[in-house]
C-alpha cells in the first residue's frame, strides 16, 4: 500500500506542520499544493527518503513556470494532476483521474463521473477564511483508494472509498 500525505497552503505556520508531521509518520509520498511549498524545507527529517512533490502558489517566484504550476504524476495505477489554484487544473483535457489544488483554503472531495477533485484544505491558522485547518491522506492499493481528510488532530473528518 502507498501511502500519501497532502497539504497545502502552510503560509509557514510551523507550528501546525509540525503537528502534522508529528501525526503522520508512515506515509511514503508528500505532496504540498503551494502557496509557500518550500515551507517542508524546514523539515528534513519528516520527509527524508520520502518521494515529495510541490506545485508553487500564486506568488511564488516559481508560479507561472508550467512545470511547477500544473504538474502529472502517477502514484501506484492512478494517474494524479496537482495545482495549486482550482483555475490550473487542466480537467477538460480529463488526463487524470485525481485532481489535486489548494489556493481556496476550503477542503473538497468532489467526485465526478471519471474523476476526482481533493482539495486537503489549508494549514495557515486555526481558523482562515471560516475553514479550520486540515489536511489529506491517500492510501492506494491496486484499484482502490481511500481518501481521508483530517482535522489538526489527525481525526478523519470524512473518508471515502473509490475503486478503479
Amino acid at each position: 500500500m502507498r501511502k500519501v500525505l497532502i497539504i497545502s497552503d502552510t503560509h509557514s505556520n510551523f507550528t501546525l506542520m509540525k503537528q502534522v508531521f508529528k501525526i503522520e509518520k508512515d506515509y511514503d509520498t508528500l505532496i504540498h499544493l503551494g502557496d509557500e511549498h518550500d515551507d517542508i524545507e524546514f523539515f528534513s527529517e519528516e520527509i527524508d527518503n520520502k518521494q515529495v512533490y510541490t506545485v508553487a502558489g500564486l506568488y511564488h517566484h516559481d508560479y507561472g513556470k508550467k512545470s511547477k504550476t500544473c504538474i502529472n504524476i502517477k502514484i501506484n495505477n492512478w494517474s494524479l494532476q496537482l495545482a495549486h489554484s482550482p483555475n490550473d487544473l487542466e480537467l477538460k483535457q480529463q488526463n487524470a483521474e485525481l485532481y489535486l489544488h489548494g489556493h481556496t483554503h476550503q477542503a473538497k472531495i468532489e467526485q465526478n463521473p471519471t474523476f476526482l477533485v481533493l482539495n486537503p484544505g489549508h494549514l495557515k491558522s486555526k481558523k482562515d477564511r471560516g475553514f479550520y485547518p486540515s489536511y489529506m491522506v491517500l492510501e492506494f492499493q491496486n484499484n482502490d483508494l481511500i481518501v481521508r481528510l483530517k482535522d489538526i488532530n489527525g481525526k478523519d473528518i470524512k473518508v471515502k472509498n473509490y475503486r478503479k
